[in-house]
């Protein structure tokens, strides 16, 4: 017996990260509360428009202990931010946890995210 089940991969705040988890949450929307409570992952909301953490692009979690400057990750996609999407696109993935009534975890600093940031979880989420 479980009492809940993740239901999608690891969410970033990356347009590609929604678009790869999309049909894993909605094809999984029927198993919520008949076999199990559903785990989407988390709501993320952050964003360059919405959060003033001035360290948004530093996670590098493929990076624990390397320095970035090391010149031997050049052209590699290792440096590349977690973060690339809009506040919109932000909105999408809010929208669909909300929406599939499954367990909803924030995982955003949220001391650090702006008007539009809690604007946006506002909205969507309550």
């Amino acid at each position: 017996m479980t009492d809940d089940v993740r239901i999608s991969a690891d969410i970033h705040a990356r347009w590609i990260s929604v678009k790869e988890n999309v049909s894993s949450i909605t094809a999984r929307f029927w198993a919520h509360e008949r076999l199990w409570i559903s785990d989407p992952n988390f709501a993320v909301c952050r964003a360059e428009e919405t959060s003033n953490d001035p360290d948004l692009h530093r996670l590098k979690p493929l990076l624990p202990f390397v320095r970035t400057e090391d010149p031997n990750l050049e052209g590699t996609d290792y440096l590349d931010s977690l973060v690339d999407w809009r506040r919109r696109e932000a909105g999408v993935i809010l929208s669909l946890v909300s929406t599939s009534g499954c367990a909803m975890n924030l995982s955003d600093n949220l001391p650090q995210l702006n008007a539009h940031g809690l604007g946006l979880l506002r909205r969507k989420l309550i």
